[in-house]
């Protein structure tokens, strides 16, 4: 698809949309340190929604304002994987929900 001159498509739309996904996802962390980290780093990924969006049906230049999303992106993915490695071997994982054990209370 092209608007105004500016080559888009499905993947530009996606790329929004998962952005803007962060911020609905973060309040899902309580309040310990790790989950801090997380929710703060994905309401910044959220926030990065407006200038992908930007540089995809705008002006390519908004890329530099975007570019704060290479660094929430892997941040966020790594802490969220450390959160659920810690969930699944049982250890502490903040004020998660509890672990299940498989036997039934």
């Amino acid at each position: 698809m092209i608007l105004e001159g500016i080559e888009c498509g499905t993947r530009a739309i996606h790329d929004g949309l998962t952005q803007a996904g962060g911020t609905f996802t973060a309040p899902a962390f309580g309040r310990s340190r790790l989950e801090r980290w997380i929710r703060w780093l994905l309401v910044a990924h959220g926030a990065m929604a407006l200038p992908v969006y930007l540089t995809y049906f705008v002006s390519r230049t908004f890329i530099y304002g975007a570019a704060v999303w290479s660094v929430t992106l892997a941040m966020s993915g790594l802490l969220i994987a450390t959160f659920f490695h810690r969930l699944a071997h049982g250890r502490d994982a903040g004020s998660a929900a509890p672990v299940l054990t498989g036997s039934r209370a």
